[in-house]
């Protein structure tokens, strides 16, 4: 292995900040100027029915405090609201709005450009092997192992 590259967790955050900054400058242009990166580690952990805030901060993997800064934020800026819980009256949820709903979708198709573009510019080889190497590191079964499970 050649000892003058960066290594390998210094590259991984560098390709997800290139990451996010290409997905923050995409949605800014469509419309949302005042969404920042940080604001992913809710909107990636929402269910669109809504979700508790301390679920969202142990999915997020942040603490309780930093999540409701962000939903804090993005209430204020109305992309997300809070709500009694249904099945819990003492708990509440936070919700998408309808704004924070068409940011959810957008934000998927960006992503899915940004993946597209991504994928493409590596090339089929080197990019089905970048997909598998990240799912092995990840700790997740491969894709195509996936692709081959059975319901039972």
């Amino acid at each position: 292995m050649r000892q003058d590259h960066e290594h390998l967790g210094r590259l991984l955050r560098k390709a997800a900040r290139a990451f996010e900054a290409e997905l923050t400058v995409q949605l800014q242009a469509r419309g949302y100027p005042d969404i920042r990166p940080g604001h992913g580690a809710l909107f990636a952990n929402m269910d669109a029915a809504g979700t508790r805030a301390y679920e969202l901060a142990r999915r997020a993997r942040m603490t309780q405090p930093s999540m409701a800064e962000l939903i804090d934020d993005l209430e204020q800026k109305g992309y997300v609201v809070r709500r009694e819980d249904p099945s819990d009256r003492r708990g509440r949820l936070v919700v998408p709005t309808e704004r924070g709903r068409r940011h959810m979708e957008d934000a998927r198709a960006i992503i899915a450009e940004i993946e597209h573009s991504w994928l493409e510019r590596l090339g089929p080889n080197q990019g089905e092997a970048l997909l598998e190497a990240l799912h092995q590191l990840a700790g997740d079964r491969s894709p195509i192992d996936r692709s081959l499970q059975r319901p039972h």
